[in-house]
């Protein structure tokens, strides 16, 4: 597929400024130029602090992108070596070991968890029935979290915190939860459950208590030398075999070099006849000290000059307000994206929402903020307004759908004369980290973009990555769908179009209409950091994506921040400019 003329004179530009002969390095030059329009963008917006990303296509090494802080007080930029909370991308090693313990004939994905009676002890009679896979592909009826204790209800298991260590709330308490626990339907409305598998519900305590199984003695009484021993594993069985150096559960790196989380604030100004007329609080933020220390606000773009404003913070460390101090002149708002239906076909049963993303007074690419749902044939982008000076000329594109949303907008004239979007940039509060739990194997894992490209490589089968035979069995095994994420589980009665549950993963069906493969991805969010991982098997592309901003617990496998949506418009990129998208796969 030709690469759109916007892209293919802004390529040429980054050719010429880098002395680089075009044949050698326009693949280079175009996946900068989609780490920009992806990447760098949210760090300019405000809406991440610090983003780090591997663009993955077949044939040549992984490029990797780094844009903002790791850790903003220190002044330490954010880097491809940098280490991470990856979260609950965690999740997807322990069931590369659950593949490969299927692969090896140690155990059963039908195998009942009553199976371990020296280990796990006895359970109610329907939890005593639930498999290692539904464990794994989150049909087991249990929610993300035992619930929370306080003064009247103390349930056995509960949590005193969100995220206590592992003294706090040992192997035995999370024992204690899963033996007098029964499954239930949790998706709304919830009627009883009498049998296995349970509707789709995503958990943490599942795949933590999966983890456990597989690094705990078989003969002993489950306890926290099951944690080690799942490290244990993931060491000898992956990170070693991969070389992997720099992802265990505790960073082995200096704290210089060590990613803060990030909740900061976000606002969306508002123009009234060129002023800046308000600031909105779009996200509230968290980690900001007092009243009296307010964070800095920056103003920058909207081809106007002079407006400044300052931040309000509560008494719980978030920001309550904007006040604006200079309205400034000459601003202008931001281009707008419309999305028109093909004539003939009927509305989307939801609208698909975009940001256009500038550079050099030109429209350079969308970030799909919505994807929307329903489009039955492509819809027209219309673009308007956001001209420096109110005189330009509009730019035009291309939409492309896939599943029935819009996936992705190729720029076929970037138009001219558009101003630098109007951006306000609050400073982030205090950095955060979190504490490891015993379900450490469903969420706690740190690592680097640099070692997750490697995860994501052995992962498409790439070639120059050894991956030995039960590690590539073991992808295979939980990458295979198992479940569907709707109301019923079964597979074969999944509407069409709908998010598939495999171990842990997650697949995007293949739209045969469109010729858009299927997407394998998962995310991970803890407080204060994002991150995605998403392949395309067929076309051998992947993208990894870090942003400390903003990540909160995962509770099903939607957005937990930035990462996803800058990993999906990344990944779409690649597809529609490097990998033949729209077109029937090459036989």
């Amino acid at each position: 597929m030709m690469m759109a003329s916007a892209w293919r004179s802004l390529v040429a530009s980054l050719l010429i400024a880098g002395g680089a002969s075009p044949a050698s390095a326009d693949n280079a030059a175009l996946m900068t130029l989609i780490a920009q329009t992806f990447g760098k963008s949210a760090v300019d917006s405000g809406a991440a602090v610090g983003v780090g990303l591997a663009l993955i296509a077949p044939g040549q090494a992984p490029a990797f992108f780094s844009y903002g802080y790791a850790n903003k007080s220190a002044n330490v930029l954010f880097g491809s070596d940098v280490s991470f909370e990856i979260g609950s991308v965690t999740k997807v090693f322990t069931t590369n070991l659950l593949g490969q313990a299927i692969y090896g004939g140690r155990l059963a994905l039908n195998q009942p968890i009553s199976a371990f009676p020296r280990m796990l002890g006895s359970f109610k009679p329907l939890t005593a029935k639930v498999t290692l896979a539904e464990l794994a592909d989150f049909t087991a009826g249990f929610p993300s979290l035992a619930p929370n204790c306080n003064e009247k209800n103390q349930p056995p298991g509960c949590l005193k915190t969100d995220r206590p260590s592992t003294s706090e709330y040992t192997a035995q308490d999370f024992l204690r939860y899963f033996q007098n626990a029964t499954p239930q339907n949790l998706q709304p409305p919830p009627p009883s459950l009498k049998a296995l598998p349970a509707p789709y519900f995503y958990s943490d305590f599942t795949v933590g208590l999966l983890g456990l199984i597989l690094g705990a003695n078989p003969n002993g009484l489950l306890s926290n030398a099951a944690l080690k021993g799942w490290e244990a594993l993931l060491q000898k069985q992956i990170l070693g075999p991969l070389n992997m150096r720099d992802t265990a559960l505790y960073p082995s790196t200096s704290s210089s070099s060590t990613a803060l989380g990030y909740q900061q604030a976000i606002g969306a100004p508002v123009v009234v006849n060129g002023a800046l007329s308000a600031i909105n609080v779009v996200v509230a933020g968290a980690g900001y000290r007092s009243p009296a220390d307010p964070p800095k606000v920056a103003i920058s773009g909207g081809a106007g000059v002079g407006a400044q404003a300052t931040a309000q913070v509560g008494g719980n460390g978030s920001v309550t307000g904007f006040t604006v101090v200079q309205a400034g002149q000459g601003y202008v708002s931001p281009p707008k994206v419309a999305f028109v239906p093909a004539p003939g076909f009927p509305a989307p049963s939801s609208p698909a929402k975009g940001e256009a993303v500038v550079s050099g007074g030109k429209i350079i690419g969308v970030n799909i903020v919505e994807h929307g749902a329903g489009y039955a044939a492509a819809p027209t982008v219309v673009f308007s307004g956001g001209f420096g000076g109110g005189v330009g000329r509009n730019a035009t594109g291309t939409v492309q759908i896939a599943n029935g949303e819009v996936a992705f907008v190729g720029i076929a004239d970037g138009g001219d004369g558009y101003a630098l979007p109007l951006s306000v940039v609050v400073d982030p509060g205090d950095g955060f980290t979190n504490v490891v739990p015993i379900w450490a194997p469903a969420g706690a894992l740190h690592s680097t973009v640099q070692n997750m490209a490697t995860f994501a490589q052995a992962a498409l089968g790439s070639p120059g990555v050894l991956v030995p035979p039960a590690m590539a069995a073991g992808f295979k095994i939980a990458q295979t769908p198992r479940a569907c994420t709707g109301q019923k589980p079964s597979l074969s009665k999944c509407p069409a179009n709908i998010l598939l549950s495999d171990l842990a993963w997650a697949t995007i069906p293949e739209d045969k209409v469109n010729h858009v493969p299927a997407i394998v991805l998962k995310n991970g969010g803890l407080t204060g950091f994002s991150t995605q991982i998403m392949l395309m098997p067929a076309r051998g592309l992947g993208v990894v994506v870090f942003a400390n901003s903003n990540g909160n617990q995962v509770s099903d496998n939607k957005s937990t921040g930035e990462a996803p949506l800058i990993a999906r418009g990344a990944l779409y990129a690649l597809f529609y400019q490097l990998g033949g998208g729209g077109a029937s796969a090459p036989r």
